[in-house]
């Protein structure tokens, strides 16, 4: 299968969605590359949350990739080009 942009979102059944680059789907464990996610922040004086985009890698294992449990993914979308997590992603390309 192959999708018409970049970046797909991938939602897993335990609600978390990963954004990254989609390989080996049909198979047992497809694989992400390059793959962000977004982080809830809560700004303790104010009481406010707010959403970032936060690239996977810089954990201390430093990940270059995850494997996916199949059976896990729920669905697979693409990310259009022009939407806001594509626009974010694009910003954190040029601060790297």
């Amino acid at each position: 299968m192959k999708f018409g942009s970049e970046y797909q979102a991938v939602l897993l059944t335990n609600g978390q969605v990963f954004f990254g680059k989609i390989e080996g789907l049909g198979t047992p464990y497809p694989s992400l590359r390059d793959v962000y996610y977004v982080q809830t922040v809560i700004n303790e004086k104010v009481k406010k949350s707010s959403n970032i985009l936060v690239r996977r890698g810089n954990e201390w294992h430093s990940p270059d990739r995850m494997y996916l449990n199949a059976t896990h993914i729920v669905l697979i979308e693409p990310v259009g080009k022009d939407s806001q997590v594509a626009k974010l992603i694009a910003e954190s390309k040029t601060k790297q």
